[in-house]
């Protein structure tokens, strides 16, 4: 079978132009001809299908629950307060989800999890998924018990064969200590949230500000925090090997001194544009074209369905672009695409070549990306 567009967008920032892409009847590539045949249907655009880089599955049971425009402090408390709820509740929102995506041209997913209750729907679901088990835990004493826990979690993803790695939340959530404990875990990809909003640099910089309230709200005790002098970045990338492979998340306040230092200094960290997310919590958006002057590895993920009105790679695509028409189209689409394949090692996916299996979306001039294989 033959898929054929006037553009093909290889994935890796490349249009090829106008041709055929070939499968065999699995789905791999066997052969790419540079001609199309008037006698069959032409696309606009052929590209791979898309990969999420960060979503929160088991946070799909709050769409809607959560206004638009709270900031980070009052979004991680309304979250805290709607977290919990009826298991079966979530495993049926998150199923819901995890079909949606697959609607939306989405072929692969990191998800961020902080319990097992979406095990289940990630073993059933035809979508790849990396889970990042994610922890919290701001107290120093606690760290090796929270690091235990969270070891524990990961193995028993993994014993069900689902791929899965220990990571921190955020800068202003764990200690230093739980920070080592979870990144020096010997697995990886890894990911942290990172530089979400200017309450996050005044609380790791100074150590004060709204988000101090709003963590104390939640019962953390902060006694013996006190402000780094440094951005959050700054301050992160001092608790990793300088060849760690990590994402980091959003990036909404990043500076360009701080991407020009990871490009130089950091060779397998990316960053992660979310963008509608930035503006459901904080109605802004990171510096995308600074990120793309840079050269650091880009990927696009959705986030929740907390802090998102659906979770759809194509609408953070069109995001991105509706903003900033100066980075260039082919390259967006290899953030969400090749650059992610790349991240999680997934050598099969995101990029049209000979003898890879990337799934392929075709779409009409002006139309949104269909899945045709």
């Amino acid at each position: 079978m033959f898929w054929q567009a006037k553009n093909i967008l290889d994935g890796r920032g490349n249009n090829l132009g106008s041709g055929q892409v070939r499968l065999d009847r699995e789905g791999h590539i066997i052969e790419l001809v540079d001609r199309i045949d008037s006698k069959y249907n032409v696309y606009e655009f052929l590209s791979p299908a898309f990969i999420n880089s960060h979503c929160h599955l088991e946070l799909s049971h709050l769409k809607r629950a959560i206004p638009e425009g709270t900031g980070i402090p009052g979004f991680i408390q309304k979250v805290q307060r709607f977290r919990n709820t009826d298991r079966d509740m979530v495993k049926m929102a998150a199923s819901a989800a995890d079909y949606a995506m697959k609607a939306y041209g989405t072929i692969a997913v990191g998800d961020i999890s902080n319990s097992p209750v979406t095990m289940e729907v990630k073993l059933k679901s035809s979508l790849r998924y990396h889970t990042f088990v994610e922890s919290f835990g701001f107290d120093p004493k606690m760290a090796s018990e929270i690091a235990k826990k969270n070891e524990q979690l990961v193995k028993a993803f993994r014993e069900k064969g689902l791929s899965a790695t220990g990571v921190p939340h955020a800068p202003y959530s764990v200690s230093s200590d739980l920070i080592k404990y979870l990144l020096k875990e010997n697995f990886e990809p890894k990911c942290i949230h990172m530089q979400e909003s200017l309450a996050e640099d005044d609380f790791i910089r100074e150590g004060k500000g709204e988000l101090t309230g709003a963590l104390k709200t939640l019962g953390v005790d902060l006694q013996n925090h006190q402000g780094k002098q440094v951005s959050p970045l700054l301050y992160m990338l001092s608790q990793i090997r300088n060849d760690q492979k990590i994402l980091f998340v959003h990036g909404t306040m990043t500076q360009t001194a701080e991407m020009d230092l990871i490009k130089s200094d950091f060779p397998n960290a990316a960053f992660c544009a979310c963008p509608r997310a930035n503006l459901y919590i904080e109605e802004t958006l990171p510096d995308y074209p600074g990120f793309h002057k840079s050269g650091l590895k880009m990927l696009i993920g959705t986030d929740s369905l907390a802090s998102n009105y659906d979770l759809d790679i194509w609408a953070e695509i069109e995001t991105i672009q509706n903003h900033y028409p100066e980075i260039p189209f082919e390259e967006i689409i290899a953030w969400a695409t090749g650059n992610a394949a790349d991240f999680f090692g997934w050598d099969d996916l995101g990029k049209i070549e000979v003898g890879k299996k990337p799934g392929l979306l075709g779409w009409k001039e002006g139309g949104r990306p269909r899945r045709l294989v």
